[in-house]
């Protein structure tokens, strides 16, 4: 039977614009125990489309942006995918990507 996370979506959906307005590390766990070993980092974005609506996206290895000075940028991913997965009944979205770049003014990197 397939389950929600066996599909992907289109991330057109998502609009044109995707503003970054934090980035988080992602810890290694062992046993359910968070480790000191970063294994990646959580870039959220705004997205104008959904009414700045968040979400975060996943990227393994090193921080690649940082935040700077006033305001949020605009962002592109490489190879983003988006996920649906279940939870206590609700439906929730995941999506993970290999690299965020800084985009344009009109959202294009």
């Amino acid at each position: 039977m397939i389950t929600p996370s066996d599909l992907t979506y289109d991330i057109t959906c998502l609009g044109e614009k995707k503003y970054l307005t934090a980035v988080t590390p992602i810890y290694h766990y062992i046993d359910g125990q968070r480790t000191d070993t970063v294994t990646g980092y959580r870039y959220l974005i705004s997205l104008e489309k959904f009414g700045f609506r968040k979400l975060g996206v996943r990227i393994l290895g090193k921080q690649l942006i940082q935040l700077q000075g006033n305001g949020y940028p605009l962002v592109e991913f490489d190879n983003l995918e988006l996920r649906l997965y279940e939870k206590q009944g609700k439906s929730f979205v995941t999506a993970k990507a290999t690299n965020i770049r800084l985009a344009d003014a009109n959202g294009k990197a």
